[in-house]
């Protein structure tokens, strides 16, 4: 794992996994799994182009926090 701060390596395991989302099955391919918790660290998820263009649209919206696809 990396950010401007510097990077770190820990161990864990790639997977693929298939879930429904929006009437569709999304796979995504090579997730990274920490087989530890990392301490003191809290480490988000993004949303990235393989799960974005599985989809024709997508909606920001801001006022309620939400992200919707089409």
């Amino acid at each position: 794992m990396g950010d401007a701060g510097g990077k770190a390596e820990y161990e864990g395991f790639k997977i693929d996994h298939t879930f429904p989302m929006m009437g569709k099955k999304i796979t995504l391919r090579n997730i990274s799994l920490l087989k530890n918790k990392i301490d003191k660290e809290t480490v988000y998820g993004n949303i990235g182009q393989d799960l974005i263009q599985q989809f024709e649209k997508m909606t920001l919206n801001f006022n309620h926090m939400f992200v919707y696809f089409d």
